[in-house]
């Protein structure tokens, strides 16, 4: 059972302040109290806006984690929760009459129980993770009718001893760019994401031998458009790794190829 409340101040649409805390009741582990604490200030007549964070939280492991089991994994019962202190600062800005907003983001984690698989189990990590990294994402109107969003992100993750995390990749990015027609009654969608290579771990004589390799980077290009057949039925369709791109994101198992998908959306009003 959790318990949350949340307060919020807002000094005259220019500085704004949130708190909240958190009791979480849990039979199997210890009761957690967490919170998380974020400000913004709008410099007005600059479209500049600062804002930040802190928070304490609290993850607890996977039912699978603690006892799953397959010809290749067991789960692990004595597995702890993990515990984490996290801050970010950033600054956001609008350019050109407000057709760009640009933010970048400084976040900062400190991991403590840290779980990752390891062999055919999963287990915590002893010390203290250290997680931290840069966030840049950017919105723009380039026509009236075709928008586009780009994220990118740096993570440096290491482990008490100072190694990199495994499976978590340093580069991250994506776009988007969203094109309306037909009287705003259609829309089509291309995406394109990018996940750099990253480490993981490769078990071999029934899991006592280990060594560390690197995953290959990878693109991934996806297609999804929709169309409003009438004010309450709308048809979507989507095409994921359109170009049948073959990757690995954990070591020894192949991601999805070319997918396709097609349906229809509706909405009745009362």
């Amino acid at each position: 059972y959790g318990f949350v409340g949340e307060y919020g101040l807002d000094f005259e649409g220019q500085i704004f302040i949130t708190g909240s805390l958190r009791h979480d009741k849990n039979n199997i582990f210890q009761n957690a109290n967490t919170y998380r604490l974020t400000s913004s200030y709008l410099l007005n007549g600059t479209g500049t806006r600062f804002h930040g964070s802190y928070g304490k939280g609290v993850k607890n492991p996977t039912l699978y984690e603690l006892f799953g089991s397959s010809a290749n994994y067991n789960g692990n019962p004595l597995l702890n929760p993990e515990k984490s202190i996290g801050w970010d600062i950033g600054v956001e800005k609008s350019l050109f009459e407000d057709s760009i907003n640009l933010d970048l983001t400084y976040f900062n984690n400190r991991i403590t129980n840290l779980i990752q698989g390891s062999g055919n189990t999963s287990r915590n990590l002893g010390g203290i993770t250290k997680i931290d990294g840069i966030e840049i994402s950017l919105e723009s109107k380039i026509l009236n009718n075709l928008r586009f969003s780009g994220q990118y992100t740096y993570t440096n993750g290491k482990d008490d001893s100072g190694k990199n995390l495994i499976r978590r990749a340093r580069h991250l990015a994506s776009t988007n760019f969203i094109y309306t027609f037909n009287g705003g009654r259609a829309t089509i969608d291309l995406g394109v994401d990018y996940n750099g290579e990253q480490w993981d771990v490769q078990f071999s004589n029934y899991f006592t031998d280990q060594k560390n390799i690197h995953l290959d980077d990878f693109i991934l290009v996806n297609v999804a458009g929709t169309y409003a057949l009438t004010d309450k039925v709308t048809l979507f369709g989507r095409v994921e790794n359109i170009l049948d791109k073959k990757y690995q994101e954990v070591w020894g198992f192949d991601e999805p190829g070319i997918g396709a998908f097609v349906g229809i959306r509706t909405n009745f009003g009362l």
